[in-house]
């Protein structure tokens, strides 16, 4: 999960449990037209699959993206450190590799005077960063070619 959107899911995870304990509260009140025990049981069990379908199909999803997850976090990573370098070798002016957003999250851009880039110069105390697409391909030769340096 995108750390900018933690807050967000976590506002919304308490809305929707506050809005079943409301509607457990007002069904609890209810009195069923159903009176067969067995037909009860059946009704409570098909709905109980398919309020656990959404979040079983959530959890597998997240699950096979992982993966994908942790090279993006190791390249970021690795970048961060590439940035501490230049920064403590006296680079003022630098231009590193740039990755794509992932769910709507601003990346560095290509230009050093984008908010998200004076923001990351400050928090790196630079001058200016700019960031330059790289084609997938050539990502891991870019990383070894500035470790190498």
């Amino acid at each position: 999960m995108p750390r900018v959107q933690f807050y967000a899911r976590l506002i919304m995870t308490i809305g929707l449990l506050a809005d079943g304990a409301l509607i457990g509260v007002l069904l609890s009140q209810a009195q069923p037209k159903i009176k067969h025990p067995v037909l009860r049981s059946v009704i409570v069990i098909l709905f109980s699959l398919v309020a656990v379908i959404y979040p079983f199909r959530a959890v597998m999803r997240a699950w096979s993206e992982i993966p994908t997850y942790r090279a993006r976090a190791e390249d970021w990573d690795k970048r961060d450190a590439i940035i501490r370098a230049l920064a403590a070798q006296g680079e003022t002016d630098l231009t590193v590799i740039q990755f794509d957003g992932v769910d709507g999250t601003k990346e560095l851009d290509t230009f050093a005077t984008h908010w998200v880039n004076r923001c990351a110069a400050n928090y790196y105390e630079v001058k200016s960063i700019r960031a330059i697409p790289i084609p997938s391909e050539y990502i891991d030769e870019y990383f070894n070619e500035q470790s190498d340096e």
